[in-house]
């Protein structure tokens, strides 16, 4: 899985994370896949290694989802399974974790898998606190349909 930042050609030009699916030798498996596309500003994508939930392999994606409304960046996953179907919703990190964050920048993402759970991490900036800046690192399991 390979992601990455474009800009969206028309009005409001904000940027949105785009991705595609690869093989291990290197073959395209599916082409452009849209995966952060609001009108919000999304940035800074990271992809995962694979990781398989009830035989189907998956990659996760993050990326900063900044609300233009607030401001404050979230940290935003996504799944999607080797077959390019995009699975799931879109959700922000702040929301797994205590509410006590909601008011911190969080920001440069990365993402990765041992093939069953994802590991998130990134740094956190709590506006509270003199803008004091901390790296956080989140453990994400992935529980299957049904």
């Amino acid at each position: 899985m390979v992601a990455w930042q474009s800009q969206y050609p028309f009005a409001p030009f904000d940027n949105e994370i785009d991705g595609s699916v690869f093989s291990w030798s290197g073959a395209i498996l599916h082409g452009l896949l849209g995966l952060g596309t609001s009108i919000d500003d999304e940035t800074n994508p990271t992809a995962s290694s694979p990781l398989i939930v009830n035989d189907v392999s998956l990659r996760a994606v993050a990326w900063e989802h900044t609300q233009l409304a607030v401001g404050l960046r979230d940290i935003a996953i996504r799944m999607v399974d080797v077959n390019s179907v995009v699975a799931g919703i879109t959700f922000p990190l702040s929301l797994t974790e205590s509410t006590a964050l909601n008011w911190t920048d969080q920001a440069a993402p990365d993402i990765d898998s041992d093939g069953v759970r994802i590991v998130v991490a990134y740094t956190d900036q709590n506006l509270f606190r003199s803008f004091d800046t901390d790296v956080r690192v989140t453990t994400v399991a992935v529980l299957p349909d049904g």
